[in-house]
């Protein structure tokens, strides 16, 4: 399912507007939105649908709207199905995330929930498909090209949750983005990003918040972890009206890596990564980020420029 906002192309890598964004009424109005599409999802599925779970923000935000509508008698309790794999070498857990999250899904658990937790051995078999993405997608990032290997796996339509806007601090750009948060506009895979679902859950995220955070580069003397600082920063307006909305998601944070492939020990496997690494980073497009673009070819600058271009 491809969604309403965007016109997106691999070959070379495209990203166009096809509808007019807004500045979001308060830093609440995600969580209205996401309420609104898993209605609208469920409505349109044409089979069963489960929602992503890794443990982090965005899956764990997702689940807690849905349980929030079943609450309200919207839905059933068994509306949709809690969905995730944790991904193990030789027992050894790759997924740092996920004991976590499965605390915080115990507690959250209402009777009648389907969910579906899975301990998905990486094996050859799963390290060819995963090596296949990263080369599909022309992307190094292990841990989303695995959890899209898995998710081609399953027999269900997956609502997953990327692609959020995140802060440039750039004058002239509003949103840039790679690759891998397009996995629904691939054929074979059975995706909806609900964040890209139309223009009025993503324009959620612009709120006053995110124009007026500060940019604050890593600093070693005062951060003491240089990917969980730049993963925050670019993504704090996110983080923190995702607390506002439901204040418990503080149990899940700090959010580390998906996957750690530094934690893979058995020698075939890291020899197999490490040649499609090789290959993958020879490659001159290779996670870089693009700029979302209107329809005639101009970088979109500002919420303005969006609206001025389909006159709103």
């Amino acid at each position: 399912m491809k969604g309403e906002l965007f016109d997106v192309s691999f070959n070379p890598l495209t990203c166009v507007l096809k509808k007019p964004l807004h500045i979001a009424q308060d830093i609440y109005d995600i969580k209205h939105q996401v309420k609104r599409c898993l209605l609208e999802i469920k409505d349109w599925a044409d089979r069963d649908v489960f929602l992503s779970w890794s443990g982090g923000f965005d899956s764990t935000f997702t689940v807690l709207a849905f349980l929030e509508l079943v609450d309200e008698g919207k839905l059933p309790v068994d509306a949709f199905m809690i969905k995730g794999a944790r991904f193990h070498v030789k027992g050894k857990n790759l997924s740092s995330d996920w004991d976590r999250g499965v605390k915080f899904l115990q507690e959250i658990y209402r009777p009648g929930m389907r969910i579906d937790l899975q301990d998905v051995e990486l094996n050859k078999a799963l390290m060819k498909k995963t090596m296949d993405i990263c080369f599909e997608f022309h992307s190094s990032r292990f841990g989303c090209t695995m959890q899209e290997a898995w998710r081609r796996d399953q027999d269900e339509i997956c609502v997953m949750q990327d692609g959020y806007p995140m802060l440039t601090y750039k004058k002239d750009v509003l949103v840039e983005f790679s690759r891998m948060i397009f996995c629904e506009f691939m054929n074979n895979s059975p995706t909806i990003n609900i964040y890209h679902w139309d223009e009025h859950i993503y324009s959620s995220f612009f709120t006053n918040l995110f124009f007026e955070l500060p940019y604050v580069a890593y600093n070693s003397d005062h951060h003491y972890d240089e990917y969980l600082w730049k993963a925050f920063q670019i993504q704090s307006h996110k983080t923190i009206s995702f607390l506002a909305c439901y204040p418990i998601l503080m149990k899940l944070f700090l959010k580390n890596r998906t996957v750690l492939p530094s934690l893979i020990e058995d020698k075939e496997l890291t020899i197999i990564w490490q040649k499609g690494q090789k290959y993958i980073l020879s490659k001159t497009d290779i996670d870089q980020r693009q700029a979302v673009i209107l329809p005639n070819g101009e970088v979109l600058k500002s919420i303005e420029h969006s609206q001025e271009y389909f006159n709103v």
